[in-house]
């Protein structure tokens, strides 16, 4: 049949077996949620790791402890600071180019994740290692009340006159030197059997305050030898957080006492 030669020829349609058009297609979208999560895993590692280490370095140093607090604060701050900045982010050049930046970057990959967390673990572990009670102490001039302290009555486990004679030399020598720190309060005697009485007694309700330190002074003797053990209490646990021990009380007094002092310094804010 022959067509005229107005009539218009329809458009030859693509086939389904016709080759698409050439080019690479678009990868997935990345999800939103998982790379957040490892965004926010990894600044809370690496700050983990720069917390635990400006602890470290400030006991190690006897550096001021502002240093430590002002690095706490500042990675409590960063962490919604990173997330506002990937938020405004978003808004500026849209949520896919913002996300797929952060997901093409190598610190918030998996393994890099993964990585600063066993790194974290061992700066943490390595803490407890160099500074037993790592985690639960504090540093030198955090503690900003007054710390007070009292003596126990001595253990005297011998009746030797030199025994009391060397005791009554170091108890003097310590009190002197307890009394000395600025930010601590040395109780009197009455105030610590006051507090002893009220505990032998289980009346809690009238317990007077008690006090944060107790110094246990127990003498023995070893042949003819003087020996005295000095021991730091906490009241509260009644664990023992200092110890030093005296094989001759009138040569090893001194420095017994500034050893004791020291640490006493340390923990109640007035070290230099």
């Amino acid at each position: 049949m022959w067509s005229s030669p107005n009539s218009t020829v329809p458009p030859m349609r693509a086939s389904d077996n016709s080759p698409g058009p050439s080019g690479p297609s678009r990868p997935p979208r990345p999800n939103r949620g998982l790379v957040l999560l490892r965004t926010a895993v990894a600044y809370l590692a690496i700050g983990a790791i720069l917390a635990q280490s400006t602890y470290l370095t400030v006991r190690a140093f006897n550096l001021p402890p502002a240093l430590f607090q002002a690095a706490v604060s500042l990675l409590l701050l960063g962490l919604p600071m990173v997330l506002i900045g990937v938020r405004l982010l978003e808004e500026q050049y849209g949520s896919d180019a913002a996300l797929e930046a952060l997901a093409r970057s190598p610190w918030t990959s998996a393994p890099i994740v993964m990585v600063l967390g066993v790194v974290a673990l061992l700066v943490g572990a390595g803490g407890w290692v160099v500074f037993p009670g790592f985690y639960g102490s504090q540093l030198p001039g955090m503690r900003t009340a007054s710390t007070s302290v009292g003596f126990l009555p001595p253990r005297l486990e011998s009746g030797d006159a030199a025994d009391h004679e060397a005791h009554s030399q170091v108890h003097s020598a310590l009190s002197q030197g307890l009394g000395g720190i600025g930010g601590m309060t040395l109780l009197p005697d009455s105030i610590v059997e006051a507090y002893r009485a009220a505990q032998a007694t289980a009346t809690p309700d009238d317990d007077p305050e008690p006090p944060a330190l107790l110094v246990q002074e127990t003498v023995s003797r070893s042949g003819d030898q003087t020996i005295i053990q000095v021991q730091v209490i906490e009241a509260a646990t009644g664990d023992t957080v200092w110890s030093g021990i005296m094989n001759d009380p009138f040569r090893d007094v001194t420095s017994v006492t500034d050893e004791l002092v020291q640490f006493l310094l340390e923990i109640s804010g007035d070290a230099n």
